[in-house]
């Protein structure tokens, strides 16, 4: 454990020391002209070694701060010799209201002012061919990276687009295997969620029936819809059935995963087995509810309007029930045997052919470093990766719509699960997610999926 501190208080004397001396530079508090401290005198101040003093110094004069002058030291520069920096970060769209990333940015320039961040939005579908070619074409100096489309970039061959990164001993321990490879990080996690099932409190309580907890079976979920559906004539349960994000956690709740080889097979008894089960908690309800969602957070929308009392959803998503009607909480997933749970994270990686590597670091360290880990915890639903953040008791400065049961995931940690738990290659899994389609709205049966997927894949 000391070694961990010891650790994050490195860090932060380094990061004190190179910002102390950014903002007085920048703010001509040293003159130019000037010389600053000696690397020994810098070194005993901030208690770092001289390597890290000289590293520091280093993205000084790479920012046009600082002149090294030999066997003399470092000058401040005149005012009109420092340079503007532009750095352009790709983003997924949701993390305008996943990690209030616009605000992060701002926070940023007004603490680095001589560099300007420019947000490029990219495109979910294909998004790791999107920046592929933006990186290629050096439109790119950072980019977000979820975990799914990381697995993407592993199997295309695309983490030689990335810098290395080094794992931020602040954050959750589980987090860094998700951005990983040959034990290198690629991506530093900025924010993660777990899928959970959220629920109309007023409406269990007009039902008469008891709240949702962690004994909660996947009967216990079908006889409570069916209880809601009966007295308040909507759909008891719902959820997008056809999300990546959804069923495989049947899949891995029921201890299923793909064969290992070049080939995998789609005919076994225990995959149609658990995919009929679930789909059959929706459909025994009496209607026919799958796809009444066609965009993102329509779900939650449904939830909202009090048209379904129970859905899964992520931590992420519950930034969409903002003012409701009622009062909400969320619960662990059922589960029949083994308690499992995806696990959904999202964070940053740098452009290994960036020409202004050193900001982006410095732009990666803010977003994943203390301050901006607590405004992401203040101001949204979203997980912040630092633990110590995540978990620390604070009631003021919280979003409003909290729900009571929020810490919940805390608990639910040895039940996280990855896609790779599937022994499937994403790319793959999308395939068949796609060749479910008909099956997921009842127009298919096993069978008939099962010879063309046969046929598909010889």
């Amino acid at each position: 454990m000391s070694n961990k501190s010891d650790r994050i208080s490195f860090q932060s004397r380094y990061k004190e020391m190179l910002e102390t001396l950014r903002h007085e530079i920048v703010t001509s508090v040293l003159s130019a002209g000037e010389f600053i401290p000696s690397e020994l005198a810098l070194s005993e101040h901030y208690q770092i070694s001289r390597k890290s003093v000289r590293k520091a110094l280093d993205i000084l004069v790479a920012e046009g701060l600082l002149t090294k002058v030999p066997r003399v030291g470092n000058r401040v520069n005149q005012t009109e010799a420092f340079k503007m920096i532009t750095i352009r970060l790709g983003y997924y769209p949701s993390l305008e209201y996943e990690a209030v990333l616009p605000d992060l940015v701002k926070l940023f320039e007004e603490k680095h002012s001589h560099i300007s961040i420019e947000l490029i939005a990219l495109p979910y579908r294909n998004y790791t061919e999107t920046v592929r070619g933006f990186i290629a074409n050096g439109w790119l100096d950072a980019v977000t990276i979820n975990n799914k489309d990381f697995m993407h970039a592993q199997e295309d061959g695309l983490l030689e687009l990335f810098d290395y990164q080094d794992v931020n001993p602040a954050h959750y321990s589980f987090l860094p295997a998700l951005f990983s490879s040959d034990n290198q990080l690629y991506v530093q996690p900025l924010i993660f969620s777990a899928i959970v099932l959220c629920y109309n409190k007023d409406m269990f309580e007009r039902c008469n029936l008891a709240e949702p907890d962690s004994s909660w079976t996947w009967s216990d979920l079908s006889a409570a819809a069916h209880t809601i559906k009966e007295k308040q004539n909507i759909l008891g349960f719902y959820a997008d059935i056809a999300s990546l994000n959804r069923f495989p956690i049947y899949l891995l709740q029921r201890g299923f995963s793909f064969k290992s080889g070049n080939k995998h097979s789609f005919t076994d008894d225990l995959l149609w087995d658990s995919l009929l089960a679930f789909r059959d908690l929706f459909y025994n309800q009496g209607e026919s509810p799958a796809f009444l969602s066609e965009a993102d957070l329509d779900t939650e929308r449904l939830f909202l309007n009090e048209k379904t009392a129970m859905i899964l959803t992520s931590y992420f998503a519950l930034q969409a029930l903002k003012s409701p009607s009622f009062v909400y909480d969320i619960a662990p997933i059922p589960h029949d045997s083994e308690e499992s749970t995806l696990l959904l994270a999202t964070g940053i990686a740098i452009s290994k052919y960036s020409k202004q590597k050193d900001a982006a670091a410095l732009l990666v360290d803010f977003l994943a470093a203390e301050t901006s880990q607590l405004y992401i915890r203040q101001q949204t639903l979203s997980i912040p990766a630092d633990q110590r953040v995540a978990e620390q008791e604070m009631e003021a400065m919280e979003v409003s719509f909290r729900p009571a049961n929020f810490n919940c995931y805390r608990d639910m940690v040895s039940t996280f699960r990855n896609y790779k738990d599937l022994n499937l290659s994403i790319s793959t899994l999308e395939y068949f997610q796609r060749e479910l389609k008909l099956f997921w709205s009842n127009l298919e049966e096993p069978d008939v999926v099962k010879n063309r997927l046969t046929l598909l894949t010889r």
